[in-house]
Order: C-alpha cells, then sequence, then structure tokens
C-alpha cells in the first residue's frame, strides 16, 4: 500500500476518534498527547497507547481542549470562504450550541509561531463558538501542510454545507502554493475520478460575479458552474453577456434555478444587445478593418471593411483558416 493511502487512513481514523461520545476536553495546556489507535474503538471505549513509533502511520497523536476563540485563528489555507460566515448561515448551529452543547470537536494545529492554534477543520464552529462567548472544544494535532489538508478534505467531502465551488477553490489554490504539483496528485490522494475532479475544478475560474449572482456559493451546483464555464470559454463575447447578466442579478435574491436559468440563456439574449453597435476595428492610423456582426440566430459574421482590397481579404481568410485548423 503507499504512503498517501496510509496517511489517508490515518487521518480518517483520527477523525472517526475525535468524534467518539465520551472524550472529555480539559483545560491543562500541559497534558500529554495520547495515541489513539484507528481501530481501537471497543465496547464503548478508547484504547489509548502510547507505545507505536512515530513512523508508524496507522496513528495520530491527539488531545482534546477547552480553548479560547481569540487563541484560534483559521488556517491560510482554511477551504471556508469567511465572508459568507454570518449570524444567519450559521443559525443551526449556534441554536444547536445553546441546546446540546459541541459536539464534535474542531481540529486544530500549534501556530508556528508558537502563539495560539491554526483551524484546521470546524470555521462554522469556531464562528458559532465566538458568537456565543464560549470556548471551542478542539483536538490538538501535529500534522504537515499536506496531511492537514486530506484531513480538511476528508472531513468536509460528505457535508452539504461545503458548496462545490468552495472545494475547486481549495484544490487549486493547493496547487497554487506548491503543495502539489499538479491535479493528477490531488487525484490520487483523495481517491475521486478524473471526469468528476475536472468538472469540478472548472468552477475555480469561475468569475466572481457570477457566484455573488447566486447570493452564496452553496447555491451554485457543480453542474451549473461547469456548464456556465463553457459557455463562457467558448467565446470572449459569450462571457461578456453572462457577465453582464449577472452583475444585474447581484443582490436580487433571486431562487438558485432562475439565476441560473438567466445566465445560461443569457449567450441568445444579452450577445446581440451587446454586439449589435459593435464599433469598426481600425489600424493604428484608424482605417477601418472590419467588425463583428451577429445574426438572429446568434452566429458571428465578419464584415469586411470596403476599403480593404480582395487581395488582402483572401489572405486574412487563409492565416485564419490555419489558426483555425491549429486550434482544432
Amino acid at each position: 500500500m503507499s504512503k498517501p493511502r496510509k496517511t489517508s487512513a490515518a487521518i480518517v481514523g483520527l477523525l472517526d476518534a475525535i468524534k467518539f461520545e465520551g472524550i472529555e476536553p480539559v483545560d491543562d495546556t500541559n497534558i500529554m498527547s495520547s495515541t489513539i489507535m484507528s481501530n481501537s474503538l471497543q465496547n464503548n471505549n478508547i484504547t489509548i497507547s502510547s507505545k507505536r513509533s512515530s513512523q508508524d502511520e496507522s496513528t495520530i497523536p491527539y488531545q482534546i481542549k477547552l480553548i479560547d476563540t481569540k487563541l484560534c485563528k483559521p488556517w491560510h489555507l482554511a477551504n471556508r470562504l469567511q465572508e459568507y460566515l454570518t449570524p444567519d448561515s450559521c443559525a443551526d448551529l449556534i441554536e444547536s450550541l445553546q441546546k446540546v452543547g459541541q459536539q464534535i470537536p474542531a481540529l486544530v494545529r500549534k501556530s508556528n509561531s508558537g502563539e495560539g492554534y491554526e483551524l484546521i477543520c470546524g470555521a462554522r464552529r469556531l464562528f458559532a463558538c465566538e458568537h456565543l462567548g464560549i470556548k471551542i472544544k478542539a483536538a490538538i494535532v501535529d500534522l504537515s501542510d499536506k496531511s492537514a489538508l486530506l484531513a480538511m478534505d476528508a472531513e468536509n467531502r460528505p457535508r452539504e454545507d461545503i458548496s462545490p465551488y468552495e472545494r475547486a477553490c481549495d484544490y487549486k489554490r493547493w496547487i497554487d502554493m506548491g503543495i502539489y504539483k499538479n491535479q493528477a496528485e490531488i487525484m490520487q490522494d483523495i481517491g475521486v475520478k478524473k471526469s468528476w475532479f475536472s468538472q469540478l475544478m472548472a468552477l475555480a475560474d469561475l468569475h466572481e460575479d457570477i457566484i455573488k449572482a447566486f447570493g452564496h456559493p452553496a447555491n451554485l451546483k457543480q453542474k451549473w458552474g461547469y456548464h456556465l464555464q463553457l459557455i463562457c470559454k467558448k467565446d470572449p463575447l459569450l462571457q461578456a453577456a453572462v457577465l453582464a447578466t449577472a452583475k444585474e442579478l447581484i443582490g436580487q435574491a433571486q431562487p438558485p434555478e432562475y439565476v441560473f436559468k438567466k445566465l445560461k440563456n443569457a449567450r441568445t439574449n444579452t450577445v446581440l444587445s451587446i454586439t449589435k453597435d459593435l464599433a469598426w476595428i481600425t489600424n493604428n492610423s484608424g482605417k477601418k478593418l472590419f467588425k463583428i456582426k451577429y445574426s438572429k440566430a446568434g452566429l458571428a459574421q465578419i464584415a469586411f471593411s470596403k476599403q480593404l482590397s480582395e487581395n488582402l481579404i483572401g489572405r486574412i481568410i487563409e492565416n485564419t483558416k490555419v489558426i483555425l485548423e491549429e486550434e482544432a
């Protein structure tokens, strides 16, 4: 079994262990860390072992504590878009904390500065605890950036309140920061199909106005985002049409289905209005060269200036054919 698979199994075991009922948090900052074996939950008791070697990837040490929320800051690679964490979006969790308390610990690690903690998993829990002015229950672990990313992904992937757009932005950021070399490495470590992953990653390239048009990233379905990105990639003018419509929809609080339909259909109603009076393209001397017209069916047509010779137009057509054949 490859190393990533062993590490992933240990992380899943860790997440399962900290969700186990009966682990009581402590405030003692000097408590010794214990090693929870990923397959050691038996008879409603937790087996604690400190004999495992640090090289044994089937175990991950951790400890449960109550932490002042002021000492706990979101990790710079956290997958939550902080601007969307509000009392309204977290109302269900706030109510739950008030009634039954925090049932599942957040996952944190000590900050590199030595002061406080970095939140790996549990942004909503942290926000809700801050809102209520209470300490957050957290499992403190010592994980590398890559292992922390895998833990964050393993915990959040089954959850519906993490939007496909947020996931796509996460994976793109992993590559941009050099933690992973490419998408293939991520797919191998998280264990997903290429077709699904490629579709998901298209969302990371969506313009922010499209996301805002839906009001919240969670309102944007993966298949919708993929479809809109295909439209935007197809033609710059189509993209302009979609973005123009998106700007009109921002702040209207329309149903997600309505927003998607309006954006999808922008290619047949908005493009024409944007391009019907398109100015002539001129050279540096101001001489008219060509302009693009659109038919009622939405087909693009190039109209050359009468000032251009037939020979020049012929050369343009031949060069255009070469460019299009290269793209094909």
